[in-house]
């Protein structure tokens, strides 16, 4: 389809009457289609370049060409009502050959395609109107051949302009919407097509192709109106161009100026509107000055274009430019087979997420707890499945949040926030910082200071006004912004292009250009531009602008719950054994009345059913108890659990296989018939020198697995080591034994030792690790006999066993003799002087060491020793009790009291007494003025008066006491009484002092008796001043002592 550029040229010429006008559709007004379908001599049908510069008008002979054209009327500067006068097309004539041509044109009744440039490419034929259409026979049964629409055509004789009145009758019911049928224009053919003998004839005319504008068929239209008669315009229709509504019931309004009118309103979700799509014909206005048309739609773009007619004078208005908005009733929708409130155990958090929107999925975000982990932007696609799968393994315990927000390509039904809009010093941008982040700035590419921009806010955008300095038909934008912009391209929404920046978008329909066309330009991720190109109103273009998308989001929950299962790795021969599972939920927040888990335990491969033990919203747990079996051999036994909590577990959880070995056990002697996984290794060491001897090893052992006994009875002789074994392979399962009993280790040249293994205090055996016991002998020339004593703290002889541990360099012991202690002696064989020994004492299975004493290492050089063991045990229970007790101390209302409280003893019973103790600081320290304590039937309070003297500081403590426990309180009462002048000056001693300084100067300097005695008088009151502060010892001493420096200067003077 090619574009017509067409000049409007309007003559209005002036009369007593009417109004004339005349005008030219040449370039810029209206579209045009002109093509020429060819029937060949052959019968070969095809279209002829439908795209080129010249058309073929005729070629009668011997080939037939039938023109096509279609204007493809708006016509909107022609207004409704007017009086059509005359209809001509001129065409220019470039070629021409043969006899003249008389043209004939009709109208066409089907839609056609014109084709492309190549001459076998269109669509157009003489056999069909477009590819797959009906059969038309070069257009005869697509044409009405009694509406011949041309007046008196002349003939085509030669190259140059021709002109070609058309009926006035169509063109008038055309113009005035009157038409039955829609309009697809016209078919033109000559009147000699079948005439064989005249010869050959041809023309072609230029095509709406051709460079040269005025060389185009043009089309030549001349109406009038009625002089002196008001012509009612439409003011402000709405919904606005490019508008987007979220409601299925959109009113659109229609606004006028004049009275008595009558309302005609066009409209449908097709650009090309026309009789069929007129909703409102000739209908009276609803309300003073308007009339509104509503209807129940579904989601898609629709158009609309309104005319009014003033019944007085029967004037009409022109028809208002063709309006859109469109219609968005789906928000993004998601469906799901995610189980809300899921439990989750050994497995990875799955789901199906499938969103969907008519417009077109933009981004969508999955998170955890708020935290994202995964994420898409710039999908651009109305439909989009995510398949979720997620290691949840890290997470805690309990309930979590599935977060799931997706976001369509346009526009929210509300803004979420203030933009903050700003233009520029010189107004020649605008920019918009968004409310969450980010930022759009707009500008022309070739902008100028005198560019104007303006915002408006509404309820789901912001509006954008550009008032260019140089309009054009043709502008170029600049989007620039901080955050990535996305391209958005849909065919047939919002002029095909659009952009997305985070949670915004911004697109460019412009308000009352249908027509324009959108292309953008990626310069980098943060910049791009947009062309927009066929403006009419150049001077002001509002653009339906920026807003928010539409975010959907929807929480879930899930639980990540633990299954801790319990049994034992190895079931032997003739006893029940149980296996339990534990289900812990963390906190389930749902409903759980009504529910009840199920546990199946799938053992041996056969599934069993088991007891629920317990169930709350914190966990359950279950139980399969199974009666004694036989065990002919040993095997592997696998089992698992499958847990199932109604709905919530999609099915069955289930755990790991794990697996239990069926075996009787066996301990013996390690020897080639025996399976030996060894549990014991004995080795044999001189003591002295530690070379690895050979000795007789004779043995009475209990080992004990805490069920069964497998008491081991023998001797190894003349063995370097020896060694106990079982059938129990450490590789399938660990197994742990006790052992207890005696050792009597013999070699000639040696002392014979019996290690005695107290019951109390077994040594571990186990298959993994082996448990490795090295044994020491002591020559008969490198020992000697030492006999111990022991006895308790209370000097009381000690039954139990000693144990004998020689001191290595490296800091290790080795055990060498364990033997018995019978009241309070036991014997043994050392090496004197040379060899570091420590000990300890097995008493009752309980064992004492004294680190500052016996079991410290030494050297013994005696055969004889005495140790004490400390048996009694301190309980340090009750201190400890009775520090923890708050103990608090404050001054009373009653002036020098103290109160005292406190609590009992959680340690301890019985009553703790509380004592208020206060000390008065002197020059010679602090004396000690009250220690009262509390009696039980007094309780746990205590108020005592402090006694004080006016002019000291007190220091008030509280004790508590209990047995043999004594704390003192960490609150401390400082008492200052009688701090006034008056008593700094008195009872503080600094009267005294001047009494005592007078009376020393009476000595001193005076001879006679009067002064004499006052001195004496002066020395006396000092005296008693000073007792009621100082303690009298101290102020005796310092009176005798001044006062006997001042007799010795008196007579010391005299001489």
């Amino acid at each position: 389809m090619k574009k017509l550029f067409i000049s409007l040229i309007i003559l209005v010429v002036l009369s007593n009457l009417v109004f004339a006008v005349d005008v030219i559709f040449q370039s810029t007004e209206a579209e045009l289609l002109d093509t020429s379908v060819l029937k060949t001599i052959s019968g070969a049908s095809t279209n002829f370049n439908g795209g080129g510069a010249n058309v073929v008008l005729f070629k009668e002979r011997p080939d037939t060409y039938r023109p096509l054209m279609n204007w493809n009327y708006t016509f909107a500067s022609i207004p409704d009502g007017a009086t059509i006068t005359n209809v001509t097309i001129q065409i220019v004539v470039s070629t021409f050959d043969g006899n003249p041509i008389t043209p004939e044109v009709f109208p066409i009744n089907v839609s056609w395609d014109e084709g492309s440039e190549d001459f076998t490419a269109g669509n157009a034929s003489w056999d069909y109107p477009k590819d797959g259409s009906p059969y038309w026979a070069g257009g005869n049964y697509s044409i009405n051949t009694s509406f011949q629409l041309l007046v008196n055509p002349q003939e085509i004789n030669s190259t140059g302009r021709f002109n070609f009145s058309y009926n006035l009758t169509y063109w008038q019911k055309f113009f005035d919407r009157e038409y039955d049928g829609v309009y697809y224009g016209e078919l033109w053919r000559g009147t000699n097509e079948e005439y064989i003998a005249g010869g050959d004839s041809s023309a072609y005319f230029r095509s709406s192709n051709y460079s040269v504008a005025t060389d185009r068929p043009t089309l030549f239209v001349s109406y009038i109106i009625p002089r002196g008669e008001v012509t009612p315009t439409i003011v402000a229709p709405s919904p606005d161009d490019g508008d987007f509504i979220n409601n299925a019931n959109p009113i659109i309004n229609i606004s006028h100026n004049g009275t008595d009118i009558k309302y005609y309103l066009y409209f449908g979700n097709v650009l090309n509107l026309n009789e069929t799509h007129l909703v409102l014909n000739n209908v009276d206005e609803t309300g003073p000055g308007y009339r509104t048309y509503t209807d129940t739609l579904s989601s898609a773009t629709y158009y609309y274009k309104a005319k009014v007619r003033n019944t007085s004078n029967n004037n009409f208005s022109s028809n208002t430019t063709i309006r859109n908005f469109t219609v968005d009733l789906i928000n993004p929708t998601l469906a799901t087979d995610f189980i809300n409130d899921s439990l989750i155990f050994n497995k990875n958090l799955t789901g199906q997420f499938n969103f969907s929107d008519n417009i077109g999925i933009h981004s969508y975000n999955i998170s955890i707890d708020g935290i994202t982990i995964f994420n898409r932007t710039n999908i651009q696609n109305t439909i989009y499945l995510f398949n979720l799968s997620y290691n949840i393994s890290t997470l805690s315990i309990g309930k979590h949040s599935l977060g799931v927000e997706w976001a369509d390509g346009h526009t929210s039904n509300k803004l979420g926030g203030d933009y903050e809009v700003s233009n520029g010093l010189f107004n020649d941008y605008l920019k918009y910082d968004f409310y969450d982040s980010g930022n759009i700035k707009t500008k022309l590419k070739f902008k100028s200071i005198f560019d104007e921009w303006y915002s408006e806010k509404r309820t789901d955008r912001y509006i954008q006004i550009l008032e260019p300095a140089i309009p054009s038909d043709t502008i170029t934008l600049v989007e620039e912004s901080d955050i990535p912009i996305y391209i958005v391209y849909k065919e047939g929404s919002y002029n095909d292009y659009w952009i997305i920046m985070g949670n915004h978008w911004k697109d460019y329909v412009l308000e009352n250009e249908p027509n324009i066309q959108v292309s953008i330009e990626r310069i980098n991720d943060y910049k791009v531009e947009i062309t927009i190109s066929g403006i009419k109103n150049k001077n002001k273009l509002i653009f339906s602008s920026v807003g928010d998308l539409n975010i959907v989001t929807r929480e879930y929950s899930f639980y990540a719950i633990n299954m801790t299962e319990s049994f034992d790795a190895l079931i032997t021969e003739g006893f029940e054994f149980s296996l339990d599972l534990t289900v812990d939920f963390g906190n389930i927040e749902f409903d759980i009345s009504g529910i009840t888990p199920t546990g199946t335990l799938q053992w041996n491969g056969t599934n069993f059913t088991t007891t629920l033990v317990s169930f709350d919203s914190t966990a359950s747990s279950f139980r399969k108890t199974f009666s004694p079996i036989d065990i002919e051999t040993k095997e592997t036994i696998t089992h698992n659990w499958w847990f199932n909590f109604s709905t919530f577990t999609d099915g069955f959880i289930r755990t790991n296989n794990v697996s239990q070995i069926a075996s009787s056990i066996n301990v013996n002697v390690c020897n080639t018939t025996f399976t030996n996984y060894t549990i014991l290794n004995l080795s044999y060491f001189d003591e002295v020198n530690d070379a690895p001897i050979a000795i007789t090893n004779a043995y009475q052992l209990a080992i004990f697995d805490g069920t069964f006994y497998y008491n081991q009875t023998g001797s190894f002789v003349n063995n370097i080591t020896s060694s106990f074994c079982t059938n129990l392979n450490p590789l399938e399962i660990t197994y742990n034994w006790d052992m207890w009993g005696l050792l009597t280790l013999s070699k000639s040249g040696y002392i014979t030792r019996v290690l005695d293994i107290d019951k109390g205090v077994p040594i571990a055996l186990s298959n993994n690790p082996t448990t490795n016991l090295s044994l020491f002998l002591v020559g008969t020339l490198n020992s000697s006999t030492v006999t111990y004593n022991w006895q308790t703290t209370r000097f009381q002889p000690i039954d139990g066993i000693m144990r004998i541990f020689k001191c290595n360099a490296d800091g290790t012991q080795d055990l060498v003799e364990s033997t018995p202690i019978i009241s309070g002696v036991a014997t043994a064989n050392i090496q004197l002087l040379l060899q570091t020994y420590s000990y300890d004492v097995i008493i009752n299975g309980v064992v004492f060491k004294d680190l500052q004493s016996y079991s410290r290492c030494h050297v013994e050089s005696t055969t004889e020793r005495t140790f004490f063991v400390d048996v009694d045990p301190i309980d340090i229970a009750p201190l400890i009790g009775l520090a923890g007790i708050i103990c608090t101390l404050e001054e009373s209302a009653i002036n020098n009291s103290v109160t005292m409280r406190w609590t009992t003893n959680p340690e301890q019973t019985g009553y703790v007494t509380g004592c208020i103790v206060a000390d008065r600081r002197t020059i010679r320290g602090s004396v000690n003025v009250l220690n009262n304590c509390s009696i039980e039937s007094e309780g746990f309070t205590r108020t005592l008066a402090v006694p004080v003297v006016d002019g000291n500081t007190y220091i008030v403590k509280g004790r508590l006491e209990q047995g043999n426990n004594i704390i003192i309180c960490d609150d401390t009462v400082i008492l200052t009484p009688g701090q006034a002048q008056g008593g700094l000056f008195g009872v503080s001693g600094l009267m005294g002092v001047i009494f005592l300084v007078v009376s020393l100067a009476l000595i001193y300097a005076s001879d006679g008796e009067f002064m004499l005695a006052g001195g004496a008088i002066g020395l006396i009151v000092s005296w008693f001043l000073g007792i009621l502060v100082f303690d009298w010892i101290v102020v005796s001493g310092i009176i005798f002592f001044f006062a006997l420096i001042a007799i010795t200067g008196r007579y010391t003077r005299k001489k």
